[in-house]
C-alpha cells in the first residue's frame, strides 16, 4: 500500500475486513495513524486479540455482509491488497 502513495493523505478511518491475526493492522496503524481503525472479524480469538492489543473497534459481522459504518464519509477499506475508496454512503 505504501508503493502506491495510500499513506500520503491523512486518513480519518481505516476499516479493515477480516484482519485475523493483525498481521497487516499493525503495519497500517502505524503507517497510516488513522483517528479510527475499525475491524471485521468473524473468529471470535482472533477479534478478542486485535480489541485487547491495538486500539481498534470491532464491528459487527455475520460473515456475508457488512453494515454501512456510520462514523465517516470518507472511509479507506483495506483487505491484505485489495482497496477501495467509499465516499459516501
Amino acid at each position: 500500500m505504501a508503493s502506491l502513495n495510500i499513506f500520503d493523505k491523512p486518513m480519518d478511518v481505516i476499516v479493515e475486513i477480516g484482519p485475523g491475526s493483525g498481521r497487516y493492522l499493525e503495519k497500517t496503524l502505524k503507517a497510516g495513524k488513522p483517528a479510527h481503525y475499525q475491524i471485521y472479524e468473524t473468529a471470535d480469538q482472533w477479534s478478542a486479540y486485535l480489541e485487547e492489543t491495538f486500539d481498534v473497534e470491532l464491528a459487527p459481522t455475520d460473515g456475508y455482509s457488512l453494515p454501512a459504518p456510520a462514523m465517516a464519509a470518507r472511509i479507506w477499506c483495506m483487505h491484505i491488497k485489495y482497496l477501495a475508496r467509499y465516499h459516501s454512503w
